[in-house]
C-alpha cells in the first residue's frame, strides 16, 4: 500500500514543484485571513439587507397603486 502511494504522489509533487528554484519552505498560510472573512460578511450582509429594502420599498408601491386603483372602482 505504501508503494502506491509513493507511487502516485510523489510524480505528483514533482511536477507541480518542478518550476520551483530552490528550496521549498516548510510553511503554511492560510489564503485569506479571519478579518477579510469578517468584513466580505459584512459587505454581504449589508448588500443583501439594501437589496431586500429597496424590493420591500417597491412592494409597498405597489400595493399603494393597487390600494389606490380600487378606490376608484
Amino acid at each position: 500500500m505504501i508503494i502506491y502511494k509513493v507511487w502516485l504522489w510523489f510524480p505528483l509533487f514533482s511536477f507541480f514543484e518542478s518550476s520551483i528554484d530552490g528550496k521549498i519552505p516548510n510553511e503554511f498560510e492560510w489564503p485569506i485571513t479571519v478579518k477579510e472573512v469578517k468584513t466580505n460578511f459584512y459587505n454581504l450582509t449589508n448588500d443583501i439587507h439594501g437589496i431586500l429594502a429597496k424590493m420591500l420599498f417597491l412592494v409597498k408601491i405597489d400595493n399603494h397603486e393597487l390600494l389606490k386603483n380600487e378606490n376608484k372602482t
